[in-house]
């Protein structure tokens, strides 16, 4: 009988009634080895096989925050201030000032995260009275009210990402980390958005 190995891809004739015959190549190889060789192989199968772009809804979310934005955010703050907004702490996460339980629309907004210490956003809600105070130290009064409107207008109006915004808010902020390019306000974040969607459409 012939057979394809796993791991090496090549063809051998197995041996009536054997069990255990392997290919030439597997032969020299320890049984843990060639099953741990076996493993990797199907990964890097599975991982190929399965794009960010290909995920279920839910997933290609949290893709999107934890992949995409969640870096940027961490690398911009690092780079400028080098500490979290609502404190003086290492910067670990990418925190949100509308929450994106209650705040959906304001789930991806580059005016609505910023880099916090683990403390801050994990175990204080996101310590919201010192985040509203480093916003207006950071960035001025005007910037807090331009975020205060950009929540109503998405509580008002409500926003639900569709898969293709979700594809390009993904790739809006890959190309700002890849590119370094360091930027806060929603309306030079939808240059990029609208560049690279009116991109995709053509192809």
């Amino acid at each position: 009988m012939t057979k394809k190995c796993k791991l090496h891809g090549i063809s051998y004739v197995r041996r009536p009634n054997s069990t255990i015959e392997y290919c030439p190549k597997c032969a020299v190889l320890s049984q843990n080895k060639r099953k741990s060789g076996i493993r990797e192989v199907n990964k890097l199968k599975k991982d190929k096989r399965t794009r960010w772009t290909e995920l279920d809804y839910t997933k290609m979310k949290e893709y999107v925050q934890s992949k995409f934005c969640n870096p940027y955010i961490r690398w911009r703050d690092e780079l400028k201030f080098g500490k979290c907004i609502s404190s003086n702490g290492r910067i670990s996460d990418a925190g949100h000032y509308f929450s994106v339980g209650s705040h959906n629309g304001m789930r991806y907004h580059i005016m609505n995260i910023h880099g916090q210490s683990k403390s801050s956003n994990r175990f204080k809600h996101g310590d919201l009275l010192n985040y509203r105070k480093g916003l207006i130290k950071r960035h001025g009064q005007a910037f807090m009210d331009k975020l205060e409107l950009e929540e109503q207008k998405y509580k008002q109006y409500g926003k639900k990402f569709t898969r293709y915004d979700l594809i390009c808010i993904g790739l809006t902020y890959k190309y700002l980390l890849e590119n370094e390019i360091v930027i806060f306000d929603i309306s030079e974040f939808n240059k990029y958005f609208d560049e690279i969607y009116r991109s995709s459409m053509d192809v």
